[in-house]
């Protein structure tokens, strides 16, 4: 184990991101880091949320993917799709992001998994925020509409009720991260309450001084991802016998 190492994965955001060490001050950046580019999207009215659903990948390298843009308050009126013409170049909801778009800037480098997944998000609350889902963000996503879990890289039709659930769906928050501070677009992992509260992971620093101030414990390392952090302690005053030899507990 090192004094902090990132383990084979270069983005910040990527579901197997994760960082080990043993080093305090090391431990103490990689939490302010972890903080300084978490952000909490209120989605204060889910009926404006859009979804971009892929229909067909990108047909070659550096290209959009087709999407169609999901209106949650068109599907709750045409669930069914029996009328077409709902989706229509002239209505700007299906078709590819040209290459110098906004959009298709700010998510180049996140296409390949977007299409694995099937969707991303657009939030519009003081002003429009894109986000691209985790692995987990969908599971999460349905639970927040009350429905039920829908698989990722889902047929249109299943995504279309989907966003039809968005019309009467409670107010949430999502819970992402951003590659870095100033990056364009958020990347999802949870969809939760607005009862839920996040509290910083720095925070845990002073929890483990008080800690380590009342109980004879030593650090040994610790690990932090996109989904939890992990600090490996050892009780240096609480033993257990094995056969001929004792364990300290951790």
């Amino acid at each position: 184990m090192s004094n902090g190492k990132k383990l084979g994965v270069k983005s910040k955001v990527s579901d197997n991101y994760l960082v080990t060490g043993n080093d305090y001050e090391k431990f103490q950046e990689a939490l302010h880091d972890m903080d300084n580019r978490t952000v909490i999207i209120p989605v204060r009215n889910p009926e404006s949320m859009r979804i971009h659903c892929v229909i067909a990948k990108s047909d070659k390298e550096h290209a959009s993917p087709r999407f169609v843009v999901l209106d949650p308050m068109e599907m709750k009126d045409s669930i069914l799709l029996s009328d077409e013409s709902i989706f229509s170049a002239e209505k700007c909801n299906i078709g590819r992001y040209k290459p110098t778009s906004e959009v298709f800037l700010s998510l180049q480098n996140q296409i390949k998994e977007i299409e694995q997944i099937g969707f991303f998000l657009t939030v519009h609350d003081q002003k429009k925020i894109i986000v691209t889902p985790s692995k987990k963000f969908l599971t999460a996503l349905c639970q927040r509409l009350e429905t039920g879990t829908l698989a990722k890289g889902t047929n249109i039709f299943a995504y279309c009720y989907l966003a039809s659930r968005c019309v009467q769906a409670k107010e949430f928050i999502i819970i992402g991260r951003k590659e870095e501070k100033d990056s364009s677009w958020v990347k999802g992992f949870h969809a939760a309450s607005t009862k839920y509260a996040y509290i910083p992971q720095h925070f845990i620093l002073r929890e483990l001084q008080n800690f380590q101030e009342n109980h004879d414990v030593t650090t040994l390392g610790w690990e932090l991802s996109n989904y939890y952090t992990t600090i490996e302690l050892i009780f240096q005053d609480k033993t257990v016998d094995m056969g001929k030899a004792q364990v300290k507990l951790g």
